[in-house]
């Protein structure tokens, strides 16, 4: 029996070292692992885990699609479960939450409004496959907890006493985007098993332009192929990384202006020089997309701009400071947080919310992007153990629609081949205006 295991610190390496000594097909062994959620990385990351593997495998046994099952059985007991947790009203009035930190008024309505459904139509008991009406007692008895043994904060309530697996994960990680939206998009895309092509893009000498060839190792991931008959309606933001064996990954992520979702995500380990071609030829391929690199790591930027040594024919993102344009994004400092803070609300805001998020990789990037308290005050980024290169792609994107104003309009597709060869006679580059900079004409 492992209690309280999603707070071990070595929770990986424990169980690979305890297992080999647990029976495997002795009569009368219960093999039992319970706990608390702690969040879904650092030390809580190998619980969690656990946990979802467990609910992943014995709901596909349930429904007959395994003949055997030999993990983990997922048990939840929720707080509205237990006899005693029940407290008498008093004078016929509930406990007043009117102190607690609910977090946001939106997060308050929800508790109320769910408060209401418990007790006139019930809620799904996992253990009993039934509806359970939850009476006004145990309602008054969780507010109570709420103030008592959870200081007022309704998050911590959430976790110590949760009414959801999923509650009970979200509430105790530090994620700085909406951690149930993204819990709540994560589950819809395992339930639904949600695939997409995976490849590169090639040069076809017969038909003189880009093409997608389908790759079990590829390092494109194609959610949407372009609208060929569209101009100004993609946009990739650029995360760059160093290609170090254990380092970041380079991330390009295409995002649709019209529909305002993503289309298309490359992620892979090579040389700066290499993917600066992969990012060009993505915007080739994507109808000349607008291309935003982030400008830390100035290689590609310096490679693909319209005096660099191979230009990009499309739209560079660009500031100008004096006589001096500078391409790509800086994504350090002030800059990095207000990139950030308009990709969060981008997020919030937009119609599709979390859904715009395609795969399960792109939504635990966003799940463990964290807060963090250094010396120097609040910074958001990777948990230990994460990467947050998806993030910054998407958010690079984002940066960049915002600042393209020209509208996505239709037009005739024209053939790349001179670019591709590398004998591209154009000579002049146009930048267009932008929100942050007058019109160039660049020799």
């Amino acid at each position: 029996h492992l209690t309280e295991s999603a707070s071990y610190s070595k929770y990986k390496g424990l169980l690979q070292a305890l297992n080999p000594s647990v029976p495997k097909f002795a009569d009368n062994v219960f093999y039992i692992n319970e706990s608390t959620a702690n969040g879904t990385t650092g030390d809580g990351e190998g619980y969690y885990k656990a946990w979802t593997n467990a609910v992943k495998g014995w709901e596909s046994y349930q429904q007959g699609k395994a003949q055997t099952y030999s993990g983990f059985r997922p048990v939840f007991v929720p707080w509205y479960m237990i006899d005693e947790y029940e407290l008498p009203l008093s004078g016929g009035k509930f406990e007043s939450i009117e102190q607690v930190d609910f977090g946001s008024p939106e997060d308050k309505r929800t508790f109320l409004e769910n408060e209401k459904v418990y007790m006139e139509e019930g809620i799904y008991n996992p253990l009993t496959k039934e509806k359970q009406i939850i009476t006004p007692e145990k309602i008054n008895w969780y507010r109570f907890i709420i103030k008592t043994d959870c200081e007022f904060d309704y998050k911590s309530a959430q976790r110590f006493y949760p009414t959801t697996p999923e509650e009970a994960f979200v509430a105790s990680s530090h994620c700085f985007f909406h951690s149930a939206k993204l819990s709540d998009r994560k589950t819809y895309l395992l339930n639904n098993n949600v695939e997409h092509e995976k490849g590169d893009l090639v040069w076809d000498e017969t038909e003189e332009e880009l093409v997608f060839k389908s790759s079990g190792v590829g390092s494109l991931t194609i959610y949407s192929h372009p609208e060929k008959d569209w101009e100004n309606r993609y946009v990739i933001g650029i995360d760059i990384a160093r290609n170090r064996e254990d380092g970041d990954y380079s991330v390009a992520g295409v995002k649709d202006r019209l529909d305002q979702s993503f289309v298309a995500m490359y992620y892979g380990r090579v040389d700066q020089d290499i993917f600066a071609n992969i990012v060009m030829e993505m915007g080739l391929y994507y109808n000349e997309a607008l291309l935003v690199p982030e400008s830390n790591l100035d290689t590609v930027t310096e490679i693909i701009k319209p005096d660099g040594l191979i230009p990009y024919i499309g739209d560079i993102y660009y500031q100008e400071s004096g006589k001096n344009m500078n391409y790509g994004y800086w994504t350090s400092g002030s800059t990095r947080q207000i990139m950030l803070d308009s990709y969060k609300a981008f997020l919030r805001d937009n119609p599709s919310g979390y859904d715009v998020l395609q795969d399960i990789q792109t939504v635990d990037e966003h799940i463990s992007f964290v807060r963090k308290q250094t010396r120097t005050g609040v910074k958001y980024e990777a948990d230990e153990g994460s990467h947050d290169d998806i993030v910054i792609a998407c958010a690079l994107s984002n940066i960049g629609d915002e600042w393209w104003d020209v509208a996505p309009e239709k037009y005739k597709p024209k053939k790349i081949f001179e670019f591709v060869t590398r004998k591209s006679s154009r000579k002049k580059k146009f930048i267009r205006n932008s929100k942050l900079g007058r019109s160039h004409n660049i020799t």
